[in-house]
């Protein structure tokens, strides 16, 4: 399915393509294979990068975290977290700053 979803970049409205992907990763996750979803987060967190798509690449990021804390790995979750909020941060977005900071401090004891 992942293969599927890259080979459309080319073809594709790439923002579209990433949103999509991004959700897509959101419902998939949880039946995935810890090296699937790796694979597939930062395939996405890269894309939204070298695209200068700061706010997608947040996203990537935040849900990368759900993910891995969803799965007990709480310092690879709070790496992401980090890293979503630098980029909601950079986006402008103090809302979305605030929302990611929650998360990592209900991550401090874990």
């Amino acid at each position: 399915m992942l293969v599927h979803f890259l080979c459309y970049f080319v073809f594709v409205d790439f923002e579209f393509l990433l949103t999509s992907l991004l959700t897509t990763f959101t419902h998939t996750t949880v039946r995935w294979k810890n090296d699937e979803a790796k694979i597939a987060y930062d395939a996405a967190i890269a894309a939204s990068s070298s695209s200068k798509f700061i706010h997608e690449q947040g996203l990537a990021c935040e849900l990368a975290g759900f993910h891995y804390t969803r799965i007990e790995k709480y310092d690879t979750a709070r790496e992401f977290f980090n890293q979503a909020k630098t980029c909601y941060n950079e986006w402008g977005s103090q809302m979305k700053v605030k929302h990611v900071t929650d998360q990592i401090v209900l991550l401090k004891d874990k």
